[in-house]
């Protein structure tokens, strides 16, 4: 990294701050109380203390329930094709992976643990977050976040919300963004604190409670998602 990896964590947290404290989030949420730790690895990472998948699928970061965060330097700055970003990039790169595992946090405690593991939903709200969040950082450009996202979308072509296999690639991630996307950007932030609050207090699935407090089954769902554009 170009600066020392505090900065990145600093200005992450003061982005997560900003961007809590100015929208419609729930009560707990935007009083969050939770013991963070945030830890930096390297390539040997301890075996037995995480888990197969996270180890042996390069992913640069993880979050451990309530708020422990394990990040691996060399994947960030470098990646899993082993294109080295120079110091700047690789800067960036951090700030971005955090606000992303800073979302989950969140989410985490929005279902109060409850809700179990699907990584469509997971990834997705953390990948929207995370694009949400770099808006209130003055050390990220969020345009640049945009135009990879919509890049991606493109690309991919079409795909059904409701039924495409989430396999854990980049596009996966901005494809399960969309839903999260297209809720706030019609209905506000409110929709997702409604959204999650019921799928605690009547043990739905999110596709579930956004029919039950949106109104989008999910015809309207896919017609919603077809039509995002990042910005």
């Amino acid at each position: 990294f170009g600066k020392s990896p505090d900065r990145a964590v600093t200005a992450s947290f003061r982005a997560l701050e900003k961007a809590l404290q100015q929208n419609s989030f729930s009560t707990e949420v935007k009083h969050l109380d939770v013991d963070w730790e945030i830890v930096f690895l390297d390539k040997e990472l301890p075996p037995g203390q995480l888990p197969v998948t996270l180890v042996t699928s390069c992913h640069p970061a993880w979050m451990v329930p309530p708020a422990r965060i394990y990040v691996v330097a060399p994947r960030v700055a470098v990646g899993c094709q082993g294109v080295r970003l120079n110091a700047s990039e690789a800067d960036d790169r951090l700030h971005e992976v955090l606000l992303h595992e800073m979302g989950h946090v969140l989410e985490y405690v929005m279902l109060r643990g409850k809700a179990g593991v699907n990584r469509k939903r997971s990834e997705g709200f953390a990948t929207w977050f995370e694009l949400f969040a770099a808006g209130y950082s003055p050390h990220l450009s969020k345009s640049k976040l945009v135009r990879r996202y919509n890049q991606q979308i493109k690309q991919a072509g079409k795909f059904q919300y409701a039924h495409y296999p989430f396999t854990g690639t980049e596009t996966d991630y901005i494809r399960a963004a969309t839903i999260f996307y297209a809720l706030v950007d019609e209905k506000g932030i409110a929709i997702l604190r409604d959204i999650y609050r019921t799928m605690f207090s009547k043990s739905l699935t999110f596709m579930q409670a956004v029919d039950d407090v949106a109104g989008w089954n999910n015809s309207k769902m896919q017609r919603e998602v077809e039509d995002v554009t990042f910005r």
